[in-house]
């Protein structure tokens, strides 16, 4: 019909025929009742619709039978001594009448045909219904809604009028029995052992009416030794425990304003020093950051010692940029880690007065089997060797402190933690499985720890 409509605005324009109505017939219904019905269509019968318009007028569009249409013999096929005897020439006998006495084709479209390319109604219903929040949804953190609901059974225990409780703070039992029960709520509310989302697992219901995973892991010595991913799934068995952390952090608009990525430049060639077998911390770069700001009045600088291997990490405060301070922080770090063999730093005029110092000292006079001279080794000056887990100590450096500031002790006491987050960094790929082994950290190559994680983290046996 689009094309008709242009070959017949064609052929009126170069015949200048303007003012002889031009008529259409057809016998497509649902097509004519696009172009005769005002409705909102589909965009693309409607883009067709319009652009007929354009060229035609809807009333001028007429129905006719099948039988009676000169155009289905071009579409069918026939002879030549049939096309001659068909109207294909000259049309309907009723064409030749005036259009007054044309008759009327009455036709039942299929209605169902036709709203198919109808363009869908969105009705938005503005109604506010109002629901009623859980009690523990007004609650920010999990362990916020342990203490409330030990105090609920604290209450509820007090009408019963049973013995009353020794303390006035709650214990550690009752933290323990009220997240066990809610625990077993939550699951009662969500699935139960029968559920497809359990499906493949050893789940059992304990006396506690908590739901758990039977795993071959009986007896462990190593509770926490990863980081948050997998110290929560020695807890709790998450079954989107990555994607939920994810979503998590993706909501936090501070995260994302200390997360946001820059333009960086293709990876290069690791060195041999990063790569070779070694000791934890035999080849440690150094790098510093700061100044903060103490309490009452003082700055104070971070060093940051790193295992260029394993990418552990050590830091100490700095309250002064001589050579001498830096000297005292590398006898504690020393003696903390072990004295390295190669050290990487910058172009610092400490860094260089250390060195300086190191090579007067006559190494031959102490005992090889207990400690070895250090090499010390020199970046360019342009040169960024440790300055990603730089950023990392001061993202969470911003996150901890923000704007305000600390006296001395406190400030140790916050390295010590971003220092064991970020030792707690896996190294490997954490797995959803609950029988795969935890994921090897920084941490484990430091020492024999048992348990190695952050204060706030609290492990649940089964």
């Amino acid at each position: 019909m689009e094309l008709r409509s242009r070959l017949a605005k064609y052929v009126v324009t170069a015949l200048s025929l303007r003012e002889v109505p031009t008529y259409y017939w057809t016998d497509a219904t649902v097509a004519l009742c696009w172009i005769q019905r005002e409705e909102n269509w589909g965009v693309f019968v409607n883009n067709r619709v319009r652009e007929i318009r354009s060229l035609s007028k809807k009333e001028y569009w007429r129905h006719i039978p099948g039988k009676l249409n000169p155009a289905d013999i071009a579409s069918r096929g026939c002879t030549l001594q049939h096309l001659l005897q068909y109207g294909w020439w000259e049309g309907p006998e009723f064409l030749k009448a005036f259009p007054e006495a044309w008759p009327k084709s009455e036709f039942s479209p299929n209605e169902e045909l036709i709203a198919t390319e109808m363009k869908k109604k969105i009705i938005v219903d503005l109604s506010v219904k109002i629901e009623k929040p859980e009690w523990f949804e007004r609650l920010s953190s999990f362990s916020k809604i342990v203490r409330v609901f030990c105090w609920m059974m604290r209450f509820v225990n007090k009408l019963r009028k049973k013995p009353s409780y020794g303390t006035k703070t709650l214990t550690v039992e009752e933290k323990a029995k009220a997240e066990i029960i809610l625990w077993s709520i939550e699951q009662k509310k969500h699935f139960h052992e029968k559920e497809n989302s359990v499906h493949g697992l050893q789940v059992v219901r304990g006396d506690d009416e908590v739901l758990r995973v039977k795993t071959r892991i009986i007896e462990r010595d190593d509770d926490l030794c990863a980081d948050i991913g997998s110290q929560i799934k020695t807890a709790i068995l998450d079954f989107s425990s990555k994607r939920n952390i994810r979503s998590c952090v993706s909501r936090c608009v501070v995260c994302k304003r200390f997360t946001a990525k820059a333009l960086t430049t293709p990876p290069i060639q690791l060195p041999l020093d990063r790569v070779r077998e070694s000791a934890i911390f035999e080849i440690t770069g150094i790098d510093l950051c700061g100044p903060l700001l103490l309490k009452p009045r003082g700055k104070a600088w971070i060093v940051l010692f790193t295992c260029a291997v394993y990418r552990a990490i050590h830091l100490e405060p700095l309250t002064s940029l001589s050579t001498e301070s830096f000297m005292q922080t590398l006898r504690r770090f020393i003696a903390r880690r072990g004295r390295p063999s190669t050290v990487y730093t910058d172009n610092a005029t400490n860094f260089r007065g250390t060195d300086n110092a190191l090579k007067k000292i006559d190494w031959q006079k102490i005992s090889e089997n207990e400690c070895y001279p250090i090499k010390w080794k020199f970046n360019p000056p342009t040169a960024a060797w440790w300055e990603r887990l730089i950023r990392s100590v001061k993202s969470l450096l911003v996150r901890i402190l923000g704007r305000s500031s600390v006296n001395f002790e406190e400030l140790l006491t916050i390295l010590c933690d971003v220092e064991a987050s970020i030792n707690s960094c896996p190294l490997t790929y954490i797995s959803d499985d609950s029988d795969e082994l935890i994921p090897l950290t920084p941490s484990l190559f430091l020492q024999d720890i048992k348990q190695v994680g952050n204060a706030g983290l609290r492990s649940t046996k089964s």
